[in-house]
């Protein structure tokens, strides 16, 4: 396999790997609030907060698709440096010409 392939590949991994912990920690953050709410104040609320505008939802959905991939090809070309000081690709070897 290819070092740049690898590269993404532990690029990849490392940003769902924040992204999981992002997500889990609002999780637990709203469940603590929803349950402190009645019912009529947590219908009000998940009313307000679920729209379903498409528009708004597609513009963020193309800006976190665009920087998830340009993280993803940051977070490679760091851990390709890192790749190469550790263990640097090996140098072609030139033929004589006869």
């Amino acid at each position: 396999m290819k070092r740049r392939t690898v590269a993404r590949l532990i690029a990849i991994l490392l940003l769902g790997y924040g992204v999981a912990f992002l997500i889990v920690s609002g999780e637990t953050s709203d469940m603590a609030r929803y349950r402190t709410l009645s019912r009529d104040a947590l219908l009000k609320d998940l009313a307000s907060n679920n729209i379903g505008d498409f528009d708004n939802a597609f513009f963020i959905g193309l800006m976190i698709v665009g920087a998830t991939a340009f993280l993803v090809d940051g977070i490679a070309f760091i851990v390709m440096i890192a790749m190469n000081r550790i263990s640097p690709p090996p140098r072609p070897t030139a033929t004589p010409i006869e």
